[in-house]
């Protein structure tokens, strides 16, 4: 299991399934953290490619009988896979679980803030985006969806100033990103009037 485990962490998925298969030849076998971890990485090596088996593997993961906690990891990729999927209902149902198990999981609301988004629940998106931001302050993701998300309400000012948050912390990690997100800011077609005074004047 290590062993697939470094093999995903190299983003060499087809190493790791044979012997995750190998490992799983009995599964009833396994104690349930063990279990977790196999069916968890195999649904990782699946990914997008063969989401069918890697939903099978998640929710396998799932039912083992482990604290919440250390079920983080799969709450978030079967989330993320059931968004990819436009499963939208299920993805939130399992973002929720996430926040449940640890409410100090910023990652959980920033994933919870897409999938709102993405349903059109603007308010509920900007709120979750927040709490995002809240325990991650320089969450510069979180900042510029939230800043998405404000234009889309015509709150332009409160969305200029999420965006320059997140255009500031970019400038720090990944300056490419931060001057891209200056010209997709610009491109808005926000009145000129807004900008002045801004990170984007």
């Amino acid at each position: 299991n290590k062993l697939a485990a470094l093999y995903l962490e190299q983003n060499r998925a087809d190493d790791a399934l044979p012997l995750l298969n190998r490992a799983l030849t009995h599964p009833d076998a396994l104690d349930d953290l063990t279990s977790y971890e196999l069916y968890y990485h195999r649904a990782l090596a699946c990914g997008q490619e063969h989401p069918d088996q890697a939903t099978k593997d998640y929710s396998e993961a799932l039912q083992r009988s482990l604290p919440p906690r250390l079920k983080l990891g799969a709450l978030i990729n079967f989330g993320n896979l059931k968004k990819a999927r436009g499963d939208l209902p299920g993805a939130i149902s399992l973002f929720q679980q996430a926040i449940d198990a640890d409410p100090t999981f910023a990652i959980a609301y920033y994933n919870l803030g897409v999938a709102q988004r993405l349903r059109g629940y603007l308010d509920e998106a900007i709120a979750a985006y927040r709490q995002a931001i809240a325990i991650a302050p320089y969450y510069a993701e979180a900042h510029q969806n939230l800043g998405v998300a404000l234009f889309k309400l015509g709150k332009l000012p409160e969305a200029i100033q999420s965006f320059g948050y997140a255009a500031r912390i970019y400038e720090k990690t990944n300056p490419a990103q931060a001057e891209s997100l200056k010209q997709k800011v610009k491109a808005l077609g926000i009145p000129s009037s807004l900008l002045a005074q801004s990170y984007f004047e």
